[in-house]
């Protein structure tokens, strides 16, 4: 039980950071899609290539929308993931401390043993 407990700690650990770089790389994507629809406007084309939509809004600010939504599901995943190694630690806690308890108790039996073997020899 405690070797899977730690598979799991190494697991989670390993998405996390992954789920670090999928950050990073949805920051990028956001702050390029931003320093594109700067130099849109700085080139006086203040509209998208592809143009508006029937409601008014062009494709870039779409991808921008899109963006920051997977940023925002990221975030309660990461969350999500935080949480899991939180308990998956506390429980590997319990079970040290369980299996240090049980050490203690077989030693104390072998000790009673040992006691009552020798008085009764006697």
């Amino acid at each position: 039980m405690n070797k899977a407990l730690h598979i799991m700690a190494a697991h989670l650990h390993r998405y996390k950071s992954e789920l670090g770089r999928l950050g990073f790389i949805l920051s990028d994507l956001l702050s390029h899609r931003l320093d594109m629809d700067g130099d849109d406007y700085a080139s006086g084309d203040g509209d998208d290539v592809d143009g508006s939509s029937s409601s008014g809004v062009t494709e870039s600010e779409k991808e921008k929308i899109r963006i920051e939504q997977l940023q925002s599901q990221l975030k309660a995943i990461t969350d999500f993931s935080d949480e899991m190694e939180r308990k998956v630690q506390n429980i590997l806690t319990l079970v040290n401390h369980l299996l240090c308890v049980c050490v203690y108790v077989c030693v104390y039996v072998c000790c009673l043993c040992v006691c009552v073997h020798v008085c009764t020899r006697e």
